[in-house]
């Protein structure tokens, strides 16, 4: 059953139902406004990042970086940005989408459980067990090579250690409201 439900200042707060204990209104003193954080039933903060790169491998491409935290275009930790390091490269993006996406959650105060969800297989296995191989040797691969995109893979691994628990969720592309916003954003990101 959709209801209305009022703010504390009197205004009217959206997308909200009855009876959903997986949404919890917040506000953010930085930006000034409320925004909504969504859970799953273990308490995690879900997370949605992509990253994209439309011309990867071409001269000139230009990677975007997408988070998307829930609905509302003014939802404060919707984030749609150019990558702005390095190569630009899909991986690059969906690298720096991830390190971003947690990087917000931590921004968010008192979140000690995060669950980030991604469409990139390279970000799930990368974080789930070659992160701990790379780092064992030295950030290099079993055959001696550097491990490439060293700094983000470096990054995302200490942001990571910054929780709690931090659950890496796959799921394939389209198949989540959440991550099709967030490869919007991403999209956006790379044309700006």
């Amino acid at each position: 059953m959709e209801a209305s439900l009022l703010r504390s200042d009197g205004t009217e707060a959206a997308d909200v139902s009855f009876g959903d204990k997986n949404k919890k209104e917040c506000y953010s003193p930085t930006y000034r406004q409320s925004y909504y954080k969504t859970f799953d039933k273990n308490g995690r903060l879900e997370i949605f990042v992509a990253g994209a790169c439309p011309r990867h491998g071409l001269p000139g491409a230009k990677g975007g970086v997408g988070v998307w935290a829930g609905d509302g275009v003014r939802h404060p930790f919707n984030l749609s940005r150019r990558l702005n390091v390095g190569h630009q490269s899909r991986n690059r993006a969906k690298l720096m989408a991830a390190y971003e996406g947690l990087r917000l959650a931590k921004e968010m105060g008192s979140v000690m459980k995060v669950r980030l969800f991604t469409h990139s297989q390279l970000i799930y296995y990368g974080l789930r067990s070659y992160v701990y191989e790379w780092e064992e040797n030295g950030w290099q691969t079993d055959d001696h090579r550097p491990v490439e995109n060293c700094d983000l893979w470096k990054s995302l691994l200490k942001i990571s250690r910054q929780f709690n628990e931090c659950v890496i969720q796959y799921s394939p592309k389209n198949t989540l409201h959440g991550l099709r916003m967030a490869e919007k954003l991403a999209r956006q990101g790379a044309n700006l």
